[in-house]
């Protein structure tokens, strides 16, 4: 019998409105416009901000029983209320101290003062706090700033990690309109971020520490970086405005390329992923002494394979196999994927928990794309089904997403306002309504077309669903902090937390739990009380971990259930 996973699409937050001559205005977001905030405490958030300047960040906080998602608008300084945002990015540590760093890009238009024509310059700012105990908080990090002047159109900013001799940090990197990569490095100097090299036009220093760079041929949409083997080596992905996609190999201690490949495509590069399809996760050492169980040997370890997945503004979505031995040699598409209108974003999540990823794309044409990989006679029709579960139709809560029921409200005092949301609810009041409706509505499972039994290995739609705006971005992130990667989609308009069913959790850890205990204690089968657990006692089973209290390992107080979900 085929396993079916329900995702709920559990809360939304739109972008604050913002005040024009005309009137209020509707916000907008674009693909560069948002970033995780790892805090070093643990916890993770969104920051996210809209073309017109407004910041917000997304959180999760524990109120009385429940866990609540929270947004909070930021003010960040020299910022001009008629500028435009590009994109932003945030360091979460630093090589220096534990701080947040955030990098904001934006456009001004300035008027002449002797004549009506109007100029458009660019910005790059950094910010840092130095203030001790505030490091980490992104209302003071975002009050100090160094301003620096861009020649060029700014496109992606991203971080990574600069490796030098037996030093290492990270590093922004800025794509631009002068077809070059921009590097910009942390140095204490005055309590602020300086910019690297001093001489902003010497691009010297920067091609030596990434020669890659060395490679580009127009304009750079999206830029990826991933090291392997203990960082002595560097797999780097460019994708160009003409088409054009560059993969380079370096050797990242005498800083040389080793191999280097390019391919073209016909129309613009949206989105370029270096990912792996198998999980990232090794199996605990425990493991290792039960029967049929092989263990990586030590050498087969950094063999890993990479690959890359390309999306362009009008063709399939392509990925490209093992490209850090074999180059572009292996394709392979999503099918249906550019029926859609632009694929823009990816994201790469296990979202159905057997141990291999899944590929999600997000389109401008309002939606989310879940692609699986199946092996050569491995499918076998519509298994392993991983839904997403809405509210049904006579669900007050249906229509949240249109009648902006869970936006943010933000006052001028820049008090957090909870957004009302499914998530506020006590899980036994949410258990008790899912009986009296008898199921939720589920979105629709789109059947694989053009595919059979018998068909060769490759990625098959495994469902796809609609959002009221076009789908900027989709990311995975431990937002609520329970262990779990949730689903984080960013439309035009705002953010969608989407989760997966708790009581599906629970049951398949506590199946698998008792699969390994098995094989381990023989034993232990032979008990009742460990047999596997039926679909009848679901319920009862979450409400007794709920019921139940449960040592917080932070502060070792007790709390209940509820407030771990």
């Amino acid at each position: 019998m085929s396993k079916t996973w329900k995702w709920t699409d559990a809360n939304f937050c739109s972008l604050p409105s913002h005040t024009t001559v005309f009137g209020s205005a509707k916000p907008q977001t674009n693909v560069y416009s948002h970033s995780k905030v790892a805090d070093p405490g643990g916890s993770n958030k969104l920051l996210l901000a809209s073309l017109s300047g407004k910041f917000i960040y997304i959180e999760y906080q524990k109120h009385f029983d429940n866990l609540i998602p929270t947004s909070k608008e930021i003010q960040f300084t020299y910022i001009p209320a008629d500028a435009e945002i590009i994109s932003l990015d945030v360091i979460s540590r630093s090589s220096h101290r534990k701080t947040l760093i955030v990098g904001v890009t934006f456009l001004k238009v300035k008027q002449s003062e002797e004549s009506e024509s109007t100029t458009l310059t660019q910005y790059l700012n950094l910010y840092s706090s130095l203030q001790p105990g505030e490091e980490c908080l992104l209302e003071s990090v975002a009050q100090e700033v160094v301003s620096i002047e861009l020649n060029f159109t700014p496109y992606q900013l991203t971080h990574t990690e600069l490796i030098q001799g037996d030093c290492r940090e990270t590093v922004f990197l800025l794509s631009g309109s002068d077809q070059c990569i921009h590097m910009y490095r942390e140095v204490v100097c005055f309590s602020t971020i300086q910019r690297f090299p001093q001489n902003f036009g010497e691009e010297v220093a920067v091609n030596e520490m990434f020669p890659e760079s060395t490679k580009i041929t127009g304009c750079v949409h999206w830029l990826d970086i991933k090291y392997k083997d203990n960082f002595s080596q560097r797999l780097s992905v460019l994708g160009q405005q003409d088409g054009a996609v560059i993969v380079s190999v370096v050797d990242v201690l005498k800083s040389e390329i080793l191999r280097t490949w390019s391919t073209m495509h016909d129309s613009p590069i949206t989105r370029v992923k270096i990912f792996r399809l198998e999980s990232d996760i090794s199996p605990p050492s425990c493991l290792n002494s039960l029967q049929g169980f092989t263990p990586c040997p030590e050498d087969e370890k950094d063999k890993t394979i990479y690959d890359v997945l390309v999306l362009s503004a009008l063709e399939t979505s392509v990925m490209y196999s093992d490209v850090f031995n074999q180059g572009f040699t292996k394709e392979v598409t999503l099918p249906d994927s550019d029926k859609y209108d632009v694929p823009l974003c990816v994201c790469i999540l296990d979202i159905d928990f057997d141990g291999q990823d899944e590929v999600l794309v997000g389109t401008y044409g309002q939606e989310l794309l879940a692609y699986k990989w199946y092996d050569d006679g491995e499918y076998m029709g519509n298994e392993n089904k991983s839904e997403h579960s809405s509210p049904s139709k006579d669900d007050p809560l249906r229509n949240r997403h249109k009648s902006m029921e869970c936006k943010s409200s933000v006052a001028q005092d820049t008090s957090v306002i909870s957004p009302k949301s499914k998530s506020q609810e006590n899980i036994t009041s949410i258990l008790e309504n899912l009986k009296r409706r008898g199921s939720l509505d589920r979105y629709e499972n789109e059947e694989f077309q053009g595919q059979s039994e018998t068909s060769k290995s490759g990625f098959r739609l495994l469902w796809k669903h609609s959002f009221p705006c076009p789908v900027m971005g989709v990311a995975k992130l431990d937002i609520v902090g329970d262990g779990m990667d949730d689903l984080i989609v960013i439309t035009l308009n705002g953010v969608h937390i989407i989760q997966p069913d708790l009581g599906d959790i629970y049951k398949m850890c506590l199946e698998r739990l008792q699969s390994v205990t098995k094989s381990v204690f023989p034993e232990v089968g032979k008990d009742e009380k460990y047999s596997p657990v039926k679909d009848s006692d679901q319920d009862t089973l979450i409400k007794d971990v709920i019921e139940k209290p449960v040592k917080d390992d932070i502060n070792g107080t007790l709390i209940k259930g509820d407030d771990k979900t």
